[in-house]
């Protein structure tokens, strides 16, 4: 609970102390694994996921303002399943299939009132407690792997995968190749090579705020369907491996065409036509200082532009986490620290946000074999920070919380 929700960024102050927001989920599944014979083994599940937003903004002070009110739910259901085949000791192969489709259903609603207005004026969008069309995606996949005597062992990996998806506005499909190379030097040192395709299609949250907006827009037309975007990334990299310490340097690329973003006249979301390019390094290191204390951290540094050499709004350039696991008994405990630096910002004359830094902790509690307790606090030191928008320091980041959870396997 809390947060700001798809509209509420820059209207009014995102932190009037009527802003409220709820979120809640309810995922239940089925889950299938087995093998029969030598050489065949067989996954999958059937998930229905339900999920619910809800809040109320403020427009500007309450006396002068407004205030908006909304509710979405959403259902959908997910069918996968995946065979794979050992064809020998070093090489298989598997085939699988990921089916979902989803929906807003009838009993969502957003109402506005306008109270700056004699009498005051209520509204409420065309699109509310009427269930929307399906938005239906099915993806096929296959992947061949196999293992070579060169050096330590080189393993190859190559895949494709089919993307279907359509709504009543939306349609897109593609092809992704995959290929990967991981040459093992020594016992210790690895070398890889990764080359893939990806497509990220709209989702149903997306478009379904888009017919939002289009339903109480005075031009429609101004906010049309939404196009998936395509991803590209190739990495190269080296990693050294022990059982007391670890290191691994990896330099990548991704170029997305016709990035998913927010923007436009409307507000809603859009295509940015073109290429836009993100390159950099990730280095990540683990010390084991014992049986029970563990170092880790990692680091990256990226810079985004579009193709026309403009930086990307709102990517940092620099992110680190820091990582002390230790264990008391049965009990595993988990600190993490994390720092992001220097947002990007397209426009010149603006000076890139700062960052900001926060630390968490988790710790697991197992009190029977398929049994868990979780305690996780997120934002120890409640710092206040603001994420960029457009640049300028904007969305609040979530204060400090704590969440529990009990966990079984039957």
């Amino acid at each position: 609970e809390g947060g700001l929700g798809e509209f509420w960024g820059g209207v009014g102050g995102s932190s009037h102390e009527l802003n409220s927001l709820i979120w809640r989920t309810w995922v239940p599944y089925v889950k299938y694994e087995t093998t029969f014979g030598e050489d065949w083994a067989y996954n999958g599940y059937v998930k229905f996921n339900e999920s619910e937003e809800k809040g109320v903004t403020a427009r500007g002070a309450f006396s002068e303002g407004g205030i908006e009110t909304y509710e979405e739910i959403t259902e959908s259901w997910e069918v996968f399943s995946e065979l794979r085949w050992l064809i020998d000791e070093g090489s298989d192969i598997l085939f699988g299939i990921n089916w979902n489709t989803s929906k807003r259903t009838d009993e969502s609603f957003v109402f506005g009132a306008g109270l700056d207005a004699t009498p005051p004026q209520f509204t409420e969008n065309p699109t509310n407690h009427i269930e929307s069309d399906g938005f239906d995606t099915m993806s096929l996949f296959s992947q061949y792997q196999t293992r070579f005597d060169v050096l330590s062992g080189l393993l190859l990996t190559l895949g494709v995968r089919y993307d279907d998806g359509e709504s009543a506005k939306e349609a897109f499909s593609q092809i992704s190749p995959r290929f990967a190379l991981v040459q093992k030097i020594t016992d210790e040192w690895n070398v890889k090579l990764l080359v893939g395709q990806a497509l990220r299609g709209p989702t149903n949250k997306e478009v379904t705020l888009n017919n939002q907006i289009r339903g109480g827009a005075s031009d429609s037309s101004l906010l049309g369907a939404i196009d998936a975007e395509t991803i590209t990334s190739t990495e190269i990299g080296t990693t050294y491996d022990t059982s007391i310490v670890s290191f691994g340097l990896t330099l990548f690329k991704n170029e997305t065409d016709d990035a998913i973003t927010r923007g436009g006249p409307t507000g809603g979301f859009i295509n940015r036509t073109g290429t836009t390019t993100s390159e950099g390094l990730e280095i990540e290191m683990r010390y084991a200082v014992n049986a029970s204390l563990q170092l880790r951290g990692n680091y990256s540094w990226a810079e985004a532009e579009d193709e026309d050499g403009n930086e990307v709004n709102d990517v940092p350039t620099q992110k680190a986490n820091m990582i002390v696991m230790f264990n008391t008994g049965p009990v595993e405990n988990t600190l993490i620290a994390h720092w992001v630096k220097n947002y990007r910002v397209a426009d010149p004359d603006v000076s890139h946000p700062e960052g900001f830094n926060t630390v968490d902790f988790n710790t697991v509690l197992a009190f029977s074999k398929n049994s868990t307790i979780e305690l996780q606090v997120r934002n120890i030191f409640d710092k206040q920070h603001k994420l960029p928008k457009s640049g300028t320091p904007d969305v609040p980041l979530p204060g400090r919380s704590i969440h529990f959870s009990i966990k079984s396997r039957l």
